[in-house]
């Protein structure tokens, strides 16, 4: 990226459930953090063909991203600290 400063994007490698599958340009929100990722890969695991978990390669968007206007759900709760991250379908 070219901006005042020359900047490399920071990728991330997730796990997460079988629920909901996600698909490359699919928008996630980690809650605790309240950062944007952009996901640009999966990979699935499976056991005897049903999907156990999913492997992500995510990229961190700039806060100045447009994706960073996405509306959250109002009635979003943490219930435990496994689950940390809002898929916003785009």
């Amino acid at each position: 990226m070219v901006a005042s400063s020359i900047t490399e994007p920071t990728y991330v490698m997730a796990h997460m459930g079988h629920f909901p599958l996600v698909s490359p340009r699919d928008v996630i929100f980690e809650i605790g953090t309240g950062k944007w990722y952009l996901m640009n890969s999966a990979s699935v695991r499976e056991v005897e063909r049903v999907i156990t978990s999913q492997h992500l390669q995510l990229r961190e968007l700039d806060p100045q991203n447009k994706e960073q206007d996405l509306p959250l759900p109002s009635d979003v709760v943490v219930e435990s600290d496994i689950h940390t991250s809002y898929l916003v379908g785009v």
